[in-house]
């Protein structure tokens, strides 16, 4: 039996622009998705999605099939004849797929008799744009590569982990498979990734609910509109005047840049206008926030709002019906149990 443990993470500025190739700044943070790999005498595949609550045994074959039929239809969401969200028909398929694209690419003659149990759990919020599924994927390649002896690389788990997520998002940037893998906080900016210190800074998260629409949705949805808007170029000043600040510890620069950024997101429509009577609140006891992540395009949850410093808001949190806590940077990637 293998464990392997990978850690969430949040997008300090950048999100939806790194898409189009404009910088973003994030980092590792201390909630951890747990995958468990093992032998079985029992045959077949057994998955136990422990936060899906969902058990069940497939077979090789039948992984197989199910892998060219996810393919087939993202060759149709890519022709725009489907939408993102159809392309897994149940978010368990993430795993299923990285599992047997894995295995089908590097184990050439794979047994139909390989038994195994993929057992995944996480006190990650799902959906809500702490990389949960990259975190996810991670820990899983980690340790299905220790218990066969598969020989992959870090650079294999980033392609194998990015296969997997362009099926869910419709286009992975990476980073939050990078994150899960290396840990720490990064700069990303024209093709380069730039280690930096974990920030100075007091960070509180705001669960505000499960997003109605995916990250897939989301850009899909933001790409339609903004593809080719200068408006990127906005996200690009904040986020690298952001990055400035932080290397100054310029509070009043990092606290202005977050407002900023929260603005564009407002503007590209991916911030619920209950979620932006939320933050104006905060911004009234001059305090900054931002959702970090795809956001949401309906419904009124957009997953995590980000807060800096360490203002008692419990009483806002509470009128809203959110969930809050102080969370802390992770220096550490996926690693062994």
């Amino acid at each position: 039996m293998i464990a392997a443990a990978a850690p969430a993470k949040l997008i300090i500025s950048g999100e939806h622009a790194i898409v189009y190739g404009r910088p973003a700044l994030a980092m590792a943070v201390n909630s951890y998705a747990k995958s468990v790999v093992a032998f079985r005498e029992a045959p077949d595949i057994f998955f136990d999605f422990t936060d899906l609550n969902a058990a069940y045994t497939l077979t090789i074959p039948y992984l197989e099939t199910t892998m060219r039929n996810i393919e087939q239809r993202y060759q149709c969401f890519l022709k725009g004849d489907l939408d993102i969200k159809h392309v897994f028909t149940h978010p368990n398929q993430l795993i299923e797929y990285a599992f047997i694209h894995c295995i089908k690419n590097v184990a050439i003659n794979i047994s139909k008799d390989l038994a195994l149990t993929i057992r995944t759990s996480s006190d990650i919020p799902i959906g809500c744009g702490m990389g949960s599924s990259a975190a996810i994927l991670i820990s899983f390649l980690h340790a299905i590569n220790k218990l066969l002896s598969l020989q992959l690389s870090f650079d294999d788990y980033l392609h194998y982990g990015r296969c997997a997520e362009n099926l869910q998002h419709g286009k992975s940037s990476g980073i939050d498979l990078f994150l899960a893998l290396h840990g720490g906080c990064y700069y990303f900016a024209n093709g380069q990734i730039n280690k930096r210190e974990l920030p100075k800074i007091t960070i509180q998260i705001i669960n505000t609910g499960k997003p109605l629409t995916n990250t897939g949705k989301c850009v899909s949805h933001v790409a339609t509109k903004y593809k080719n808007h200068k408006i990127f170029d906005d996200f690009a000043a904040v986020t690298t005047a952001l990055d400035a600040a932080m290397l100054n510890n310029d509070h009043t620069i990092i606290n202005d840049c977050i407002y900023e950024n929260e603005l564009l997101l407002e503007k590209i429509g991916v911030v619920p206008a209950k979620v932006k009577a939320f933050i104006d609140e905060l911004k009234n006891r001059k305090i900054s926030a931002k959702i970090t992540g795809a956001g949401a395009i309906a419904g009124t949850n957009a997953g995590i709002v980000l807060v800096i410093g360490s203002e008692n808001i419990s009483d806002l949190v509470e009128k809203y019906g959110y969930q809050y806590q102080t969370i802390s940077g992770e220096n550490n990637g996926v690693k062994l149990l």
